[in-house]
């Protein structure tokens, strides 16, 4: 297996199946996707029964497209590209890109161009990986001060957040 579905599988084993939980402000998702992003995907709108029903290799092929290529720069660190795809598909890849801008010290735009590329580049990726744990996690907290309705979900995006302290093998 490849490294980008084995990226794939570990998100598909993190999101589970079919939530609709009221307070989650993705609504409807199934297999981490959500209403809104199936919408986008199918380019018309979609029900809840919809989310529902999707199937896994949908999800998959969603993934791939939406947030595994646009990534693909990070494949020379296979933990911090897993990472960066992970926070993709929570934030968007423009919200991974400004979490990751921010772990490089740079200007967090979104727009991963050729500055961004340079720095990139020169970063020591055990130290960026750590960095953008830091800056994911930051990130989470800020939206439970801005929105206390959000704090039952911050030990789970923290525990998610936790997963990519561990090296593959060790203490897994």
């Amino acid at each position: 297996m490849d490294v980008t579905e084995k990226v794939i599988d570990d998100i598909l084993r993190r999101e589970g199946g079919y939530v609709d939980d009221v307070l989650d402000r993705g609504g409807a998702t199934n297999f981490g996707v959500t209403q809104k992003t199936l919408a986008r995907w199918r380019g018309h709108p979609v029900s809840r029964e919809d989310v529902r029903t999707m199937l896994r290799s949908e999800a998959e092929d969603i993934y791939r497209a939406e947030y595994v290529r646009p990534l693909l720069f990070a494949l020379d660190d296979p933990k911090l590209f897993a990472h960066l795809v992970d926070c993709a598909i929570n934030h968007g890849v423009g919200g991974a890109t400004k979490l990751l801008q921010r772990a490089l010290g740079i200007t967090a735009d979104g727009a991963f161009g050729a500055r961004s590329m340079a720095v990139y580049r020169m970063a020591n990726k055990f130290i960026l990986g750590d960095k953008l744990i830091v800056e994911r996690s930051l990130y989470y907290v800020r939206i439970v001060k801005e929105d206390p309705s959000q704090l039952r979900f911050l030990e789970g995006w923290m525990k998610r957040c936790m997963e990519f302290l561990v090296e593959p093998g060790v203490n897994a």
